[in-house]
């Protein structure tokens, strides 16, 4: 006999076990929406195959040129087809483009400070300087040649406020009474204020331009401001930022059309600028040498701060640089980036620093090829160095953003290029190679903040080979002094299959690649036996 149940108004509803069969239908079809969602989220978001249409920035009206990197076809084996599709790496917009509609002329600032009015420098104290070398001057001024004029106050008098603090005095030296620095900009005392000249209201930052490769732009002059606006730091300095000073401004960007360096760093500086959104950026063109405009609140530069130290800790160093990272994907419109689950292979980039002097491995292209075998799992390697020798990877910052974006495990030597792993997904990997000079890393402040997989006990270096161009030698005499290396294939295979080891729970994707089984495109090999182990890894 059927049983029913009692519906509303005395009728009566569906049998129980119709209704029970019902539920069941409705479970399993949330099970195939849940299925297919993360199927299409794996096309769309991790694989980049967006239209480029959505990568446009809304700061131009500009299409993104894009190179399509050519990855190994060695997948292709027993007619399988290969899942990854060709990186895309944007180069634009200009740095022209990124400030439009951020700029602001002085000359059309309207704000005459009159004659006799009461105007005298004053230096912040700062109680966070001793571990953070950033503060701010309160009524300064500046010439149109960029040194600083200090108003109603003694030399003797700034020097015995700025010796008290060791990391002040050292930024002192360095940024602005010229002891220290070839890219000093100076400093002046006057009397008192001259009439009639400009006033700058709210708070301004200073940023002296640097010139070096695309980890000392940012370590050395972007660095330190972005850590400024986190707790406690921006509490010891005038908040919010209402502008942002760039010494040389007008020829940094007229520069920036030719060359690479200055073009990185005003992107750079640009994606700073997304930390305050309602800054504008300050031009002095049309001054005469002897205008003087003044600033209300003066955050000054900073050349001398520690580089992504984790001296100020990581509840100040981790969300700094995530906000920066944040920035700048926004920016580029490169969305969040996400290790890709089989069956699309791990994406790998290596670069083995041909094109510099020192710290090169010299066996790159057989590692290269070495990597570009694997099946299992199969690795979509790029290689950096050929891209650069072709031109088609500058390192710009828009570059650096989408191709470390879709980089899954990082193998390079120890450098300036390590920086490059903070716009990597969130549990990536870098495998960072030491040589004999190691190991001796910063990148450890990166690594926490994105976390990522990186163990500084990874150093698969083999041969050590004097280089011509870092003094002949095969001994560590500093760094500017060391050698050339080979790399050990097999424990290089042996740092790769360590990152199947689980670090991250169900959060990390790489140990997936492992229980995958690549021999027949199956389904995942999550059995509970197999929870306890990784299959296919041998480790010493």
């Amino acid at each position: 006999m059927k049983t029913v149940e009692k519906g509303p108004a005395g009728t009566y509803s569906r049998p129980a076990y119709a209704r029970r069969g019902f539920v069941t239908f409705g479970a399993i079809a949330l099970l195939l929406i849940f299925f297919v969602g993360e199927v299409s989220l794996q096309k769309l978001m991790v694989l980049h195959t967006w239209s480029l249409q959505t990568l446009q920035s809304s700061y131009c009206s500009c299409q993104f040129d894009t190179d399509e990197v050519s990855s190994s076809s060695s997948f292709n084996q027993q007619n399988r087809t290969y899942l990854s599709p060709p990186r895309i790496i944007l180069t634009k917009p200009t740095v022209h483009e990124a400030f439009e509609n951020k700029v602001t002329f002085i000359r059309n600032i309207s704000s005459q400070t009159p004659a006799g009015k009461r105007f005298r420098t004053s230096i912040d104290e700062n109680k966070n300087v001793h571990q953070f070398g950033l503060t701010t001057v309160r009524n300064v001024c500046m010439r149109p040649d960029g040194a600083i004029v200090m108003v109603g106050v003694t030399e003797a008098e700034i020097r015995r406020n700025i010796s008290q603090v060791p990391a002040l005095d050292q930024e002192w030296r360095s940024s602005y009474n010229c002891s220290t620095s070839d890219g000093c900009v100076g400093f002046e005392t006057a009397d008192h204020l001259p009439p009639n000249v400009t006033m700058v209201p709210g708070t301004t930052v200073h940023i002296l331009p640097y010139l070096g490769n695309v980890f000392h732009h940012f370590a050395d002059r972007i660095w330190p401001h972005i850590a400024g606006f986190q707790y406690p730091l921006n509490e010891t300095s005038a908040h919010p930022v209402n502008h942002f000073i760039v010494h040389r401004f007008s020829t940094w960007m007229d520069q920036a059309r030719h060359n690479m360096d200055r073009n990185t760093l005003m992107y750079q500086i640009r994606i700073l600028g997304r930390q305050a959104p309602k800054a504008d950026f300050l031009l002095v063109d049309g001054l005469k040498p002897t205008d003087l405009v003044c600033y209300e609140s003066l955050v000054l530069a900073c050349a001398t701060c520690d580089r992504i130290s984790n001296k100020l800790g990581f509840n100040i160093t981790s969300p700094a640089l995530l906000a920066y990272r944040h920035a700048a994907l926004n920016y580029f419109r490169v969305r969040e980036p996400a290790v890709p689950l089989p069956p699309h292979p791990l994406r790998v980039t290596f670069y083995g620093r041909r094109d510099t002097k020192r710290r090169r491995i010299v066996n790159s292209q057989e590692v290269v090829d070495h990597l570009r075998k694997w099946t299992n799992p199969p690795l979509d390697v790029v290689f950096v160095d050929d891209l650069m020798a072709s031109g088609k990877y500058n390192q710009s910052l828009p570059e650096v953003v989408s191709l470390f974006s879709q980089t899954d495990i990082f193998i390079t030597p120890h450098g300036a290029n390590t920086w490059t792993s903070l716009f990597m997904p969130k549990h990536a990997a870098v495998i960072e190679i030491y040589g004999p000079c190691g190991p001796s890393t910063w990148l450890g402040t990166i690594v926490q903040a994105v976390g990522l997989k990186h163990s500084t006990k990874t150093n698969p270096y083999d041969k050590i080979i004097a280089s011509p161009l870092a003094g002949n030698t095969t001994e560590c005499e500093g760094a500017l002094r060391t050698p050339d290396f080979t790399i050990d294939i097999a424990k290089l295979d042996n740092a790769i299959h360590k990152l199947a080891l689980p670090m991250f729970g169900s959060r990390d994707r790489i140990p997936r690649h492992w229980l995958y089984d690549w021999t027949s495109h199956g389904e995942y090999q999550e059995h509970e036996q197999q929870q306890a182990r990784v299959p296919h890894v041998h480790l010493q």
